[in-house]
Formats: C-alpha cells, structure tokens, sequence
C-alpha cells in the first residue's frame, strides 16, 4: 500500500491515586512507534522511523472543579517530518513544484489548570 509502514504500535499506561480528601492523582506514560514510510504514492524516498514519548500527570481536586496538569510530549525531543506532499509544477499561472513537508515540533512541557463552574 502507498506511504504505509510495515509495522507500527504502541503502547500505555493509566493510573489514578485517590489522595482522599485532597482529590486524586492521574498518571499517565505512552509510546509510539513507527516504521520507516514512503512519503510518495510510488513508495519513492523515505520518512525515518518515529518514536515519541508522551507523559502526564493530573491532579484533581475533590470538589471536581479544580485539575492541575503537568505534562510533556515527545520527551525525547526528536523533530519529525510530517507527511510529505508532492506539489503540482503549476498552480493556475504559479510555477511552484517541490514538496511542502511540514515539521512535528520537537519537546514540548506544559503546564495547564482548568476550572469548572458548577463542581462535578
């Protein structure tokens, strides 16, 4: 099939800790993993494999109003080709040919709060 990789998988893990009277704790941890692919329909030149990291955590307070977030992707900082797509040699009277291949951002750590009116 055109541009798919042989293999690709991934895998996750979940995990909440009730912190009682405070609310509760969410963890979470992912992987992803793909092989090389073609970036043409005629599977000519190739994207390199990928693996992206993921992490969170998530502190929910009690009431439900209240979630603190601390959380970072692709945490091994690898800068991605995106899809890579083939331009026309014209658009309309506009000469243009090449590729536009756009970039997956490298690490990224954020930070986030959330709050809901009316509780749970």
């Amino acid at each position: 099939m055109p541009r798919a990789a042989e293999l690709t998988w991934s895998l996750g893990f979940n995990h909440d800790l009730n912190l009682g009277q405070w609310g509760y704790l969410s963890t979470r941890i992912n992987y992803a993993y793909r092989d090389r692919s073609a970036y043409t329909d005629s599977n000519l030149g190739f994207i390199l494999e990928q693996g992206i990291l993921d992490a969170g955590f998530d502190f929910h307070s009690s009431s439900g109003r209240w979630v603190f977030s601390l959380y970072g992707r692709n945490l091994q900082g690898d800068v991605k080709h995106g899809g890579d797509t083939q331009l026309p040699d014209v658009i309309g009277p506009v000469g243009t040919g090449g590729t536009f291949s756009p970039l997956a951002k490298g690490r990224v750590i954020g930070v986030e709060v959330t709050f809901r009116t009316g509780g749970n």
